[in-house]
Formats: C-alpha cells, structure tokens, sequence
C-alpha cells in the first residue's frame, strides 16, 4: 500500500466511522432534548409563574385611571407555589397592582374547604383590595356541603374581600370611577359545547339579565365584568360591557404550536375561547390561563399565569 493514499477498504471504513458518529451525535442530541423538555414540563408544571400583560385603552376611562393595573388570579384550585404561597406574593408585589380580582375556582371541589386560598388572600387584602366571583368548584362545594361554602364565604369577607355575587360595585380614584360587576352562571351551564347544542338548555341574554339588570350598564363610564366561564362571550357582549375577565379554560391544558388549547375543563376538544385577548365589536375579553390543575393535573407549554391589565385613557 503506498502511502497518502487510501484504498476502497479505508473508504469504506472512514465513511461508516462518519456515519456512526453522525447517529452516536444525533443520538446524544435527541437525548438531551427530551431531557431539557422533561426538565421544562416539571418546571412549568411545579413553580414556573408567567405574567401575561395587557394595556385595555377607551375613551371611557378618566385620565384619573390611566396606568390603572388591575391583576387577575384564576383558578388557584388550592396550589401552592413555596410555602404558603410566598412565591406567589413575592410576584404580585413586585408588580404592585392597584387591586387584585379572582375569577374563580381557587378552591376544589372535593376535599377542600379553602384554606390554601383563605391564607393566600389574607396576605393580600393587608396591600390590596380583592374582589372576588366564585367559580364552578365554588358552586359545587355549595351544592355538596353549604356549611364548608359558607364559612368559606364567610372567611373571605372577614378579611376584607369584596364578593361579588351577581352584584355590582364602584371602584374609586377620587371623585371618578369604574364599575365592576361579578356573575355566577348556573352549573348547568358548564356542560360540555356538544351537551348544550344537543340539549334546550341555553345561556342566554334572558338568563343574564335575570342575574346582572343591564339597566345598570352606564353607558358613559368604563364597566368590567368579572365571570368565571368564556364560553358565553357572545350573550356577555351583549350587555355592552367594555371588559371581561375570565378563566375555567385552563389555557386548553395542552397548548399546540399554530392551534391553540387542546382540551378544556369540560373536555370540550380545542375550545373556542382558551387564553388571551378576545374582541367582539367594542368589547374586549380575557381568558386567563390560570394558576391550578384539576380535570388533567399537568400542562403541555401551557405555563400557570397571572395576568395584568393596565388601564389606558384614550
């Protein structure tokens, strides 16, 4: 064999050599993959808190509610980020809002009777004024043991929550003001989509104006409407209420690139309504990801949130 040249055998074996350290690199590079994901998906699913901001500008807000931040909390279903939640807190300070509203489920149904949410939110109300709707698990801890639902209740409005059930209330800055009104739907009403197109039962604009009189809509102040479903964006709007802040979707559980949510609560495939900023004529809706598990107990790049809202005038 002469020497600086190769014979077809070295050929062969230099070109198997590549190709086996080709697949041994590819081999290493997929392994870290699936680690780094692994790694994400716990960390998304135990202690990871994402802030999804949004600025709602109108003409209808006072330049005395301009910067106004208004953070929302849903669906906490009694999880715990650090010890008594101060992971939590340590976020919500450090964005300092003017008030906090919960839209919901931040208790289970079973097995809970709200502690983790009394403790959390009578750290709050010492910085913050809270307001406060219940969500379906609420509503079936009040189906299943009113006495649990009403100390509950009880608990929140002694630390100086504001409930609102079906109700309106004025939030102040000085002589000007927002209105905020909070509204339980019914549990019949969080049967999945296909139940409620193969069934008469239908939220409609009657059963809203049943629960919250649209006569109380002023029409030249600024009105938000806390509920805990989105489902029904379409009989909300037509109240002609400026902004509703939501949640129960869960972000859709499983989040797919180019699709949105996979599944929601009621398992209702790929749901209509599952995270972010909606528009529908004048009216704006945010669908919170929220901060708990329940139905599925773990998220797909669906990270828990809080969500803050910043108030324009226009």
């Amino acid at each position: 064999m002469t020497l600086g040249k190769k014979t077809y055998y070295d050929i062969i074996t230099d070109k198997l050599y590549i190709r086996r350290f080709q697949l041994r690199k590819f081999k290493i590079c997929f392994l870290v993959a699936i680690l780094l994901i692994f790694v994400y998906l716990y960390f998304e699913n135990t202690s990871l808190i994402t802030v999804d901001k949004t600025d709602i500008v109108s003409n209808k807000i006072d330049s005395s509610f301009n910067g106004y931040k208004i953070l929302q909390l849903s669906d906490l279903h009694s999880r715990r980020f650090g010890k008594n939640n101060k992971n939590l807190i340590k976020k919500i300070d450090k964005i300092d809002p003017d008030i906090i509203v919960c839209t919901g489920d931040m208790m289970n149904s079973t097995d809970d009777e709200g502690n983790v949410f009394i403790n959390l939110v009578g750290k709050l109300t010492k910085n913050y004024p809270v307001y406060y709707i219940d969500g379906n698990h609420e509503q079936l801890v009040q189906y299943n043991n009113v006495s649990v639902y009403d100390d509950y209740i009880a608990s929140l409005k002694n630390l100086g929550v504001h409930v609102l059930k079906n109700k309106k209330v004025q939030v102040r800055k000085g002589s000007s003001y927002i209105n905020m009104y909070g509204l339980n739907i019914d549990l019949i009403y969080y049967s999945t989509q296909n139940d409620l197109k193969n069934s008469n039962i239908k939220y409609s604009e009657r059963n809203f104006s049943k629960t919250i009189n649209k006569e109380t809509f002023e029409k030249d102040k600024f009105n938000v409407l806390l509920t805990h479903d989105p489902l029904y964006f379409e009989v909300y709007e037509k109240s002609k209420v400026d902004l509703i802040l939501t949640g129960h979707i869960h972000g859709g559980i499983v989040r797919i690139p180019f699709k949105g949510g996979l599944l929601s609560p009621d398992q209702d495939w790929f749901p209509r309504y599952y995270h972010g900023l909606y528009t529908l004529n004048d009216t704006k809706m945010i669908v919170s990801a929220g901060l708990g598990n329940y139905t599925v107990n773990f998220r797909f790049f669906n990270p828990f949130e809080i969500n803050l809202i910043t108030l324009k005038s226009e």
